[in-house]
C-alpha cells in the first residue's frame, strides 16, 4: 500500500501521508522536504542552505529551501495574528462578520439531549465521546442556570481560571483532566474515568440547583464545548 500516492510504500515510507516531492524520490527516507508533525506541533525542513566559497552570497541551491521556509513562516504569522485578533474581538463582545446570523439560525441543544448522546457513547463503548458530552451537558446547565450565553473565544484552561473561587471548579476540572488526558496524552479513558466524570457532572447539577453560581466572570465556560447544534450528536 501506499497511502499518500508518491511512489514509496508505507513500509518503507517514514512520512506515510504526507508525499514526498517527485523531484526528491529515491533520495531520501518518503518524507517531503517539509514536515509538519501536527501531534508534537513542530514543522521541520530538509536540506541545506549553502553559501558560494568564501561569500556570503547564497547558492542557487539555497533558493527553493528558503522559499518554503519563508512560506510556512508566513502562515504562521498569519495564524496568530488571526487568532489574537479574535480572540480580542471576543473579549470586548465583537462578534465575527456572519457568526452571530449563523448562531441564530441553529437551535441550541439541550442538556438532556447531550447526556442522551453520553448515554448512546458509553453503551457503544466510545467513553470519551461519552465524556465530552457530559461535560458539554454540564456546562449547559451551567449557562442556563446562569440566564445569559457564554462569552466566546475561551479555552478549558480559561475555564479553570475564571471558576477557581467557585464551587463549580473542582467537578469542572475533573472534566477537563480526563479529557486532555484521553486527548493530548493520548491515554484510554476507562470505564472508572466516565463513571467519575458522572460523579462530577451530579455535583455540577446540585451546585446549579442550589443556585450557588458565581455571577461574574469567573464561571465562563469553553465555548468548544458548546458551540455546537443538536444535528452534532448522530451518532
Amino acid at each position: 500500500p501506499d497511502r499518500d500516492a508518491d511512489g514509496v510504500a508505507d513500509a518503507v515510507d517514514a512520512c506515510p501521508d504526507q508525499p514526498i516531492e517527485p523531484e526528491r524520490l529515491g533520495t531520501g527516507d518518503g518524507c517531503p522536504s517539509v514536515r509538519v508533525d501536527a501531534a508534537a506541533g513542530k514543522v521541520s525542513f530538509e536540506g541545506t542552505v549553502t553559501f558560494e566559497p568564501g561569500t556570503a552570497r547564497l547558492t542557487a541551491e539555497a533558493g527553493p529551501l528558503l522559499d518554503k521556509i519563508a512560506v510556512v513562516l508566513v502562515a504562521i504569522l498569519a495564524a496568530i495574528v488571526w487568532h489574537t485578533v479574535t480572540a480580542i474581538l471576543s473579549v470586548i463582545g465583537v462578534e465575527r462578520p456572519g457568526l452571530e446570523s449563523r448562531r441564530r439560525e441553529t437551535r441550541p441543544v439541550s442538556p438532556e439531549e447531550l447526556e442522551e448522546a453520553a448515554t448512546r457513547a458509553a453503551d457503544s463503548g466510545d467513553l470519551v465521546t461519552a465524556v465530552r458530552r457530559l461535560y458539554q451537558a454540564a456546562l449547559r446547565r451551567i449557562e442556563i442556570g446562569r440566564g445569559k450565553p457564554w462569552p466566546r473565544g475561551l479555552t478549558d484552561r480559561d475555564v479553570l481560571h475564571r471558576t477557581a473561587r467557585s464551587p463549580l471548579h473542582p467537578p469542572l476540572s475533573g472534566f477537563i483532566d480526563t479529557l486532555e488526558q484521553a486527548w493530548y496524552a493520548d491515554q484510554p479513558c476507562t470505564a472508572a474515568d466516565l463513571e467519575a466524570c458522572r460523579r462530577h457532572h451530579g455535583r455540577i447539577i446540585e451546585v446549579v440547583a442550589d443556585g450557588v453560581l458565581e455571577p461574574s466572570r469567573r464561571s465562563h465556560p469553553s465555548p468548544t464545548a458548546v458551540e455546537f447544534s443538536a444535528d452534532a450528536l448522530s451518532p
